[in-house]
Order: C-alpha cells, then sequence, then structure tokens
C-alpha cells in the first residue's frame, strides 16, 4: 500500500500544489492591480459563491469515494453523478440570479456575477473527481486541477492585457477555466461509470446527509472574509484575506492525504493502517517545521510577495500559521472518522467549529480589525482539533476493551 499511497499522493499534490499557486496567483495580481478593497470584494464574493455550492452539493464527494472504494460497480455512484450535475445546473442559475438582484442595491457587483459560473462548475468537478481518487486514478485529478486553474490565469491576464478592469478579469478568469476544466472532467470520468442496477436520488440524499452536514460546514467557512469586511470594513476584510485565502497553498499537504485517507482506510487492514497512521505523522511533522519558518519570515514574505502596503497582514498571518496547523491536523482525523463509519459526529464537530469560527472572526473583526479576526478563526480550528484528537481517543479505547474481552472470552 505505501507504494501505491506514495504514487498517488505525489500526484495529487503536485497538481494541487500547481493548481493552488496559479489560483494565488490570480489573487496577488488582483491585489496589485485592484488594491486591498478590489481585493477585499472579490475575496468576498468568491467566497460567498462557493459557500452556496458548497451548501448544496449535498456532500456527494466523500460520499462518492466511500461508496466508490467499496464497491465499484455501485448503482448509487451512477445516480451520485446523476445528482451531481442536475445541483450545478440548479447552482449556476440560483447564484445568476441572486447576485443579479443584490447589484440592483449594492455599486460595482455586477462584474462579480461570472462568479455564479465558476463556483457551480468548479463543485461538479470536484464531485465527479471524488470518483477518479477512490479508484486510484490520480492523474485524472492532475489533469483536472491544471486545466482549470491554468486556463483562469491565463484568461485574466489575456483580457487584462486588452484593457478589462481588474475585478472583471479576474471573475472572467475564474469562470472561463472552471467551465473549460469541468467539460474536460466529465469527458474523463463518466465514461468509467458503468451502468447497473438502480438507486434512486432519495436514497443518495438520504444516505449522504452527514456528509452534507460536513461539506456544507466546511464550505461556510468561506463567508469568513464576507463577515470580516462587513464587521470592519473592506480594508480589514482584504487584509484578512491575505493569510486566509493567499496561504491556501500550505494547506494543501494535509489536505491531499486527507482526500487519500477516506479510500485507503476503508479498504486498509491492520498492517495497512499502521503505514497510513506513519505516513500521515510524517507529513504533520514536516507541516509544522515549514510553518515555524514562515511565522519567524512573515515579513519578509508579505513583503516580497504583495507589497509593503500589505504589512499589517504580518500579525494575522503569523497567528494563522498555527491555526493551518491545528485544521490540518483536523483534516487528517476527519478522513479516519469517515472511513470508520463515524461521519455523523464529524459533520456535527464540523459544524460546531465552523459557527465558532464565523462568530469568533465578525467578533474579533469589530473589537481588533484583521488581526482580532484571525485570532477569532485560530481559536477556533484548535478547537475542532482537540474535538476530533479526543474521538480518536475514545475509538482505540473502546476497541482495546472489546479486544481484551473479546480474548478474555475465548480463554474461557
Amino acid at each position: 500500500m505505501s507504494r501505491r499511497l506514495s504514487i498517488d499522493f505525489s500526484w495529487l499534490l503536485a497538481s494541487r500544489l500547481v493548481g493552488a499557486g496559479l489560483q494565488a496567483a490570480n489573487l496577488v495580481l488582483l491585489a496589485r492591480w485592484a488594491g486591498p478593497e478590489g481585493l477585499g470584494l472579490g475575496s468576498a464574493m468568491m467566497g460567498l459563491t462557493f459557500a452556496v455550492a458548497g451548501g448544496l452539493d449535498l456532500g456527494l464527494g466523500p460520499y462518492l469515494t466511500r461508496t466508490r472504494a467499496r464497491d465499484l460497480t455501485d448503482p448509487r455512484v451512477r445516480a451520485a453523478v446523476r445528482l451531481a450535475l442536475s445541483l450545478a445546473i440548479l447552482v449556476g442559475v440560483l447564484l445568476i440570479a441572486g447576485i443579479a438582484v443584490a447589484s440592483l442595491f449594492i455599486d460595482g457587483l455586477a462584474v462579480t456575477t461570472l462568479l455564479a459560473v465558476w463556483a457551480s462548475t468548479e463543485k461538479y468537478s470536484e464531485t465527479l473527481l471524488a470518483i477518479a481518487t477512490a479508484d486510484g486514478r490520480t492523474t485524472i485529478n492532475a489533469a483536472s486541477m491544471l486545466i482549470r486553474r491554468g486556463l483562469a490565469l491565463a484568461a485574466m491576464v489575456a483580457v487584462a492585457v486588452i484593457g478589462v478592469p481588474p475585478l472583471e478579469a479576474f471573475c472572467i478568469g475564474l469562470a472561463s477555466g472552471s467551465a473549460i476544466g469541468a467539460i474536460a472532467t466529465a469527458g474523463l470520468i463518466l465514461p468509467c461509470v458503468k451502468p447497473g442496477g438502480r438507486s434512486s436520488f432519495k436514497q443518495v440524499i438520504v444516505e449522504a446527509r452527514p456528509f452534507w452536514l460536513y461539506t456544507a460546514s466546511g464550505q461556510a467557512r468561506v463567508l469568513d472574509v464576507s463577515l470580516v469586511t462587513a464587521a470592519s470594513g473592506g480594508l480589514a476584510g482584504g487584509i484578512y484575506s491575505v493569510p486566509a485565502r493567499i496561504m491556501g497553498p500550505l494547506r494543501l499537504l494535509a489536505g491531499v492525504l486527507s482526500t487519500l485517507v477516506i479510500p485507503y482506510a476503508t479498504r486498509s487492514d491492520g498492517r495497512g493502517m499502521r503505514s497510513l497512521g506513519i505516513a500521515c505523522l510524517s507529513l504533520l511533522t514536516v507541516m509544522a517545521c515549514g510553518l515555524a519558518g514562515l511565522s519567524l519570515m512573515a515579513e519578509q514574505a508579505v513583503v516580497w510577495s504583495l507589497g509593503s502596503d500589505y504589512l499589517a497582514a504580518v500579525v494575522p498571518l503569523q497567528i494563522f500559521c498555527l491555526g493551518i496547523l491545528a485544521s490540518s491536523i483536523a483534516a487528517i482525523l476527519q478522513g479516519f472518522l469517515h472511513s470508520w463509519g463515524d461521519e455523523w459526529f464529524v459533520g456535527i464537530t464540523e459544524t460546531a467549529v465552523t459557527f465558532a469560527l464565523l462568530l469568533g472572526v465578525v467578533l474579533g473583526a469589530h473589537f481588533g480589525g484583521a488581526v482580532g479576526a484571525s485570532v477569532g478563526a485560530t481559536g477556533a480550528y484548535l478547537s475542532g482539533c482537540a474535538a476530533l484528537l479526543l474521538r480518536i481517543r475514545a475509538i482505540r479505547l473502546r476497541s482495546a476493551r472489546i479486544e481484551v474481552g473479546s480474548a478474555y472470552s475465548g480463554k474461557v
């Protein structure tokens, strides 16, 4: 398993690092061309549209990963794929209508309408790629990611060169890259989903409820920039978005491994679980060292990447280093719990942490601006990590008691 896991991890990590780097480049260009307020609006609407798409995806991504990993011919997979397409269309229409209505009352919002197309098609691609992850065909994940992110950056630069305003160019780039990428992803994935058996949308929706709770809560966290902007103004929102959004690539190490934990842990025996646990611990150690170094070099990193106008983001970035480590540990633990059938606990915990995070950033931004919001977010991440660690410990103790009881009964 270790060799196969290493190959899958390498493919996913390489593609997501490049993809996240390209998306970060989109945000950096927006920051430089449109300033903190333009970055704040773009990040806020990006978060809002993706939160809506995530809230309405019914948790089909992790549901598909575990279902497909257990049985390649399960008819629920085909039903879930058809449901994902219907939801993508519905989400796109709802978001376009919502932004159109809101733009009647908020100046400058109409240019972000294309982010509705980005959010719906991006979520559709991610749902389909859960099948490739379960099958171990991670090269498809890599190809889809590079197509979507590469085209987004290229399109943004191309339309900006011909004179399109920065925020509008940003939205055009994201929407075109994601839409073309979704078509390519569907062409690679759908032929592998063979018809067989019968399953209904209703069955999929009922079984995916805890996964829906988990994904909807996680996606709601991207509202943090919007809430900081509302509580403390566009400048604070733009400063807070530096660690909250542009540091996204640093989450990828644990994010990639967490994605692979579900199918691998679902199919692993005791020896395989130990190998998987060692791999996770090794990765988290590397992350901790890297984040410690970034915290020490935060000022130089901000000035080099964004310029001296963003010096106020240094302290929030340092605070977020601890939060990112805690959220990375939590992501990996959630993967194990999902594979063990404990998805309801994961969903409930994720909901509680999200509520704490959003409340924390609002209160923090109101009293302390971007720094206060960073403290609120990091506190929520730490509490969620602690809850999951306690759950894992409780499961291990229960398993140990069962093993001891079984051994005792065998002797009697």
